[in-house]
């Protein structure tokens, strides 16, 4: 016996990366209030580079730089971790509507955001 009763092992991902939606705070304290982007047929809200950060009393800044190589309307999508035109701030946290990519071995490619069942972005 080889002990697997014809069970597959759960898939591990391999990365995961949380993106920036409309709420997103800076470690200053901004908010993201423009979040245009959109992945697959989900419909759910993403900043993208050059997306719109604003402080009460500081204005607007810019998310200024992205790694994703996921793209939205020709720009990418901006992940926790991006930089914005204020000198040294940068995106800390996803906000309440955080939607996030799980990536596995195999290539397959899954969507999770906050109360949302599994969704798998073409």
């Amino acid at each position: 016996m080889d002990g697997s009763h014809g069970s597959k092992k759960p898939r591990r991902p391999i990365r995961i990366v949380a993106f920036a939606a409309p709420g997103a705070r800076t470690h200053l304290g901004d908010e993201v209030v423009s979040a245009s982007g959109t992945v697959g047929n989900l419909g759910r809200r993403i900043a993208l580079a050059g997306g719109v950060v604003r402080h009460p009393e500081l204005g607007d800044a810019l998310i200024t730089t992205s790694e994703s190589p996921v793209r939205s309307k020709g720009r990418p999508l901006a992940p926790v971790g991006s930089l914005a035109s204020r000198e040294g701030e940068f995106v800390l946290d996803g906000g309440q509507r955080c939607f996030a990519l799980l990536e596995y071995e195999d290539g397959w490619i899954e969507g999770r955001g906050l109360n949302s069942n599994q969704d798998r972005v073409p």
